[in-house]
């Protein structure tokens, strides 16, 4: 048992040698206090910033120490607060030092290990000149633990199974979920509501488990404040000894600020890697032998550029790259600090691959053993070329800075305790038009006289800095003397303390950042206005009307959602192209406008639809007079590209909180009747009913239902003989007629689905469905006739114009051995009025094919007798609704016979529809009608039934 304590303890003291080691060399400024907050630990890079030796430091505060300067007593404060509290802090402070302030970022965390006697960490990172490389991690062993809780970025590790092992507690500052949560659980398991790019993210951490392959995801974050943030995510695989993976680490950042300034990047730099193995140091161990023992597989670009095989055994004078300047000093190092344990940095000059030389900044420290005698050395490398070209640069330009620095930069002003001017630097004077020696001593409100400003806001907020010892920025808007446009300040009231630690003063610094205020309001505006019409868009709608409908409820009054969707738009937009649209859309905007009252809003959602939310709504009416206007402003013809055209637009209204009480039901509804209108006629105005909603729910059941049916699923075709008048028993053909087996709603005749497939576009596959099933069926039915037995498919509108139906044909026919002779194609007269030359062209190659042709629903459509002789039609069917008529008038008795007589003058077939009675037929053969097909002679049937049917009648033509 001894034996394995003391086995422990060395472990231990070895980790706390190398911990040591690791904080003494390490750039960031690194302090630990007790819990009288006594300063027990400082790193040797504190000690040097500070100009001290560590022993002076150690047993004094922070603000006895002389450490951070002017905000030593901020951050003992925050010492303090953390303390208190057990929870980590973080905050920003300015250490001026020989007329240069340097910026720290400082983070405190508590060891709560120990309880009776617990203690404060806090980091230092020097940001002045790392800004633009924050983004580079150090390396970080997996048992510094209370760094990485500490760490100001989210990590999470995960298993081969894609569940969490590890998050840092950092996550839940910045999302709305808890480290509990996230552990054990998968990505999509664990992200919390609104979380948008999940999927993207779990995709990601698969292809990084399954190959090692990096990546990087943005993922939209709602953030614990209820702002919407984006967070860079980037992936890297971890891998055992052996080189196999055995896990990832995602690596996340708030990336926000970046992309709201940055919004022309495309792409994202890959910003953070593993926080060992990727990182951007180079790190290497020596034995005590000086021969390298371990490198990292970080970043090969650094000082040493070499494979890991070509590193270990080796000695330092043998791992850096021909020509490298400072071999030696490094060697020596090494030696020094094997054999007497001193710590010290060196500088390499490397040679770079492009000319020049880049230099490098190695740290090294002797690491011991649990004895305390040395037993390796640690060396970590950090490329500071661009560092130290900065520092060259400032020494070169130092005159001329300090010049400059006199003239020009942030105003500065200082305030005793009674708010009385001390001083302010000639920027500041030259913003209030007015000296130092005319301004000291005076109160705020009498330094600004002459201004148009108000002063009150920085008076409360100093009055503020003075009494709790607090940090405050605000913006101040003012017209400074001698100018007329208006400036914006920003303004950082730091509180200064004395030796005890008490508010002596208060330190303003201001800077003019008019130019990014007006920048940020442009953008503002651009975000919420639509670019096309300049009319406020969805995201305006989104934010607005929330606000109007919490309006009507305090008021107790209503809100009207209209929305509103031109009418034949794309017709306009196709024929005559996008910049003509564009320009229809931008006048129709500004004939809404003028047509709205004061307080109402227009919206342009996109396309051609527009929403309009109008308050203070007391009865529906005055939503139709509204809706009225908007037709008006639209009914006057308007020139485009030296066309006269006329718009019309289709408007469905819905109104909080009666139809809704969000903008998404509100919109919805709008939508449903708007729709309606639409089916109606266009040009009008619905209003929303709950049986519209209804009506379009069933629309988009069947809609979807259909989408399965296109292919033939469900489709069955139905055949209704066709007879000789004269010899009923001789069935001359059949017309195949559709029908959909519903899966819900049983079978379907077409009139209750084919409208819908014409809108959808679905009439096109059903079409094609439809014409290869009656051909088969055409084979089958005149396999063994001597007289033909033709089959009549009824075609639709789109099929003709848009299908390339004679190709369809010929490739049915081709494939089901059908003769034309046994196939004719029924249209509707609708279809003769669309583009006569592209309907010529398809009937004309039917008819050159044999297919015979017919005109179905005759008198039913728009008839036009030059069409009929244009066109190459064989034959005319009565439409049924004219034979239900017959013997009831003699009106419709003459207009019967007047179709007749018209198909014999152009030598037309005639066929009537939907003869049910003996006298109906007994009428259209006494009148010359040849053929017929009506439930008289049969009803529609299945093809099995059917030839059944024919069999019974003997029918064996």
């Amino acid at each position: 048992m001894r034996t394995q304590l003391a086995q422990v303890a060395a472990t231990t003291e070895s980790a706390q040698s190398l911990l040591h080691a690791l904080l003494r060399d390490c750039d960031d400024l690194i302090l630990l206090t007790d819990e009288q907050l006594r300063l027990v630990f400082v790193s040797p890079s504190l000690a040097r910033v500070a100009d001290r030796p560590g022993a002076d430091l150690l047993q004094h505060s922070v603000v006895d120490a002389g450490l951070f300067g002017p905000a030593a007593g901020r951050l003992k404060t925050a010492l303090q607060a953390a303390l208190a509290s057990g929870q980590p802090r973080r905050l920003q402070i300015d250490w001026p030092r020989d007329g240069v302030t340097s910026t720290y970022d400082v983070h405190i965390g508590v060891d709560t290990d120990r309880p009776c006697a617990p203690r404060v960490l806090a980091l230092a990172r020097d940001i002045t000149e790392q800004s633009r490389v924050e983004h580079d991690l150090r390396v970080r062993e997996r048992e510094f633990r209370t760094l990485a809780q500490n760490w100001p970025d989210n990590i999470i590790r995960y298993g081969l199974d894609k569940r969490a092992v590890y998050c840092n507690r950092e996550i839940e500052e910045r999302v709305q979920v808890t480290a509990q949560r996230i552990v054990g659980r998968t990505p999509t398991e664990a992200a919390p509501p609104g979380m948008v790019g999940v999927q993207a993210y779990e995709r990601q951490l698969e292809q990084t488990l399954a190959t090692g392959q990096r990546g990087t995801v943005d993922l939209i974050v709602p953030h614990p404040s209820g702002e919407i943030r984006v967070h860079s995510v980037m992936f890297a695989a971890e891998q055992d000894a052996d080189g196999v993976i055995c896990g990832a680490i995602a690596v996340g950042r708030d990336v926000t600020d970046q992309v709201r300034t940055q919004r022309a990047l495309a792409a994202k730099e890959r910003e953070f890697r593993t926080l060992a193995e990727n990182s951007p140091d180079t790190i290497i161990r020596y034995g005590p032998n000086a021969r390298a023992t371990y490198i990292n597989r970080g970043d090969k670009g650094g000082a040493v550029r070499r494979a890991e095989h070509s590193v270990i055994g080796r000695k330092a004078g043998e791992i850096a790259l021909p020509g490298t300047l400072g071999v030696d000093a490094y060697r020596a190092q090494i030696e020094r600090a094997l054999v007497e344990g001193e710590s010290g940095t060196v500088e390499l000059q490397v040679p770079l691959a492009q000319g020049g030389f880049g230099v490098h900044s190695i740290a090294i420290a002797p690491e011991r053993d649990a004895d305390g005698s040395i037993c390796g050395v640690i060396a970590v490398g950090r490329d500071v070329t661009e560092q130290v070209r900065v520092r060259q640069a400032l020494a070169a330009k130092e005159r001329e800075f300090r010049s400059l620095a006199e003239n020009a930069g942030d105003n500065i002003a200082r305030w005793d305790l009674d708010l009385r001017v001390l001083y302010i630097n000639p920027a500041m004077a030259r913003v209030f038009g007015q000296r130092l020696e005319h301004v000291q001593g005076l109160a705020l409100s009498q330094t600004a006289l002459g201004m148009a400003v108000d002063l009150a806001p920085v008076e409360q907020a100093l009055r503020r800095v003075v009494s709790e010892g607090r940090d405050e920025m605000l913006d101040l808007r003012f017209v400074a003397p001698g100018s007329a446009v208006p400036s914006v300040h920003q303004i950082h009231l730091v509180a200064e303390r004395d030796h005890s630690g008490a508010v002596c003063s208060v330190l303003g610094i201001g800077r003019d950042i008019s130019e990014k205020i007006a920048q940020l309001e442009l953008i503002e505006s651009l975000v919420r206005t639509d670019p096309l019409t300049r009319l406020a868009n969805r995201q305006a709608l989104h934010e607005r009307a929330p606000g109007l409908f919490a309006a009507a409820e305090r008021r107790g009054n209503r809100v009207g959602v209209l929305l509103l969707d031109l009418d034949q738009f794309k017709a306009i937009n196709d024929g005559m192209g996008h910049s003509a649209g564009d320009a229809l859309l931008r006048e129709v905007a500004r004939r809404l406008t003028s047509g709205l009252r004061a307080n109402d809003l227009l919206v342009r959602l996109g396309g051609d639809e527009f929403v309009v939310l109008a308050p203070d709504v007391d009865h529906p009416q005055v939503l139709g007079t509204i809706a009225d206007k908007l037709h008006v402003a639209l009914a006057q013809p308007m020139t485009l590209l030296h066309r006269e055209l006329r718009i019309t637009v289709s408007i469905g209204v819905a109104m909080y909180p009666l139809d809704g009480q969000t903008l998404e039901s509100l919109l919805a509804n709008a939508d449903t009747a708007m729709y309606h209108a639409k089916r109606s006629g266009r040009a009008r105005t619905e209003y929303y009913r709950a049986e519209l909603g209804e009506a379009v729910r069933h629309r988009l059941a069947l809609e979807q239902a259909m989408r399965h049916a296109a292919g033939g699923d469900g489709l069955v075709l139905h055949f209704q003989p066709q007879v000789n008048l004269s010899d009923p028993h001789r069935i001359l053909g059949v017309e195949a007629l559709l029908r959909w087996q519903h899966p819900t709603l049983g079978m379907l005749a077409p009139d209750s689905f084919i409208g819908l497939a014409e809108e959808t576009g679905m009439i096109l596959p059903i079409g094609r469905w439809v014409m290869r099933t009656a051909a088969e069926a055409a084979v089958r039915l005149n396999r063994g006739r001597s007289e033909p037995l033709h089959v009549a498919v009824n075609v639709s509108t789109r099929q003709v114009t848009d299908d390339g139906l004679p190709a369809l044909v010929d490739e049915v026919l081709a494939q089901t051995g059908c003769h034309p002779d046994w196939l004719s194609i029924e249209i509707t007269e609708s279809v003769l009025l669309q583009d006569s030359n592209r309907v010529q062209q398809a009937l004309d190659a039917l008819r050159a094919r044999g297919l015979g042709i017919a005109i179905d629903d005759f008198g039913t459509g728009y008839s036009a007798l030059n069409y009929l002789a244009r066109f190459p039609i064989d034959c005319l069917k009565i439409d049924k609704s004219f034979v239900h008529c017959i013997g009831r008038s003699r009106r419709d008795d003459e207009l019967v016979k007047a179709f007749v007589a018209l198909a014999a003058a152009l030598n037309l077939t005639t066929v009537a529809e939907g003869v049910e009675t003996a006298e109906q037929a007994d009428f259209l053969l006494g009148q010359g009608c040849g053929q017929a097909q009506g439930w008289l002679f049969g009803r529609p049937m299945p093809e099995d039934r059917f030839v059944a049917w024919l069999a019974s009648r003997h029918d064996g033509c």
